[in-house]
């Protein structure tokens, strides 16, 4: 009879298998990267608006602040007299 050794090792299903669960990791990182490089983008995006919003009321604050008194509105325009500054 004929003595057959058990090799130590891994099988090529175990093998295959485990490149499958790796694949799947990496897939599952790789959307997870992605999701939140466009988050951080739309992030940055909005916190540049609100930059320019905040810079916009503080000139027109400081623009309304300069004004002398009255406001001179006619059919075509609207006037607001200012001190020079």
């Amino acid at each position: 009879m004929c003595n057959i050794k058990k090799e130590s090792g891994y099988t090529l299903v175990e093998l295959m298998i485990a490149l499958l669960v790796g694949c799947i990791l990496i897939m599952g990182i790789s959307l997870a990267y992605s999701s939140i490089k466009s988050l951080i983008l739309s992030s940055k995006n909005l916190e540049n608006a609100q930059e320019v919003l905040r810079f916009i009321a503080q000139t027109f604050t400081r623009s309304l602040k300069q004004t002398q008194g009255g406001v001179i509105v006619t059919i075509d325009q609207i006037t607001i007299p200012q001190s020079a500054n």
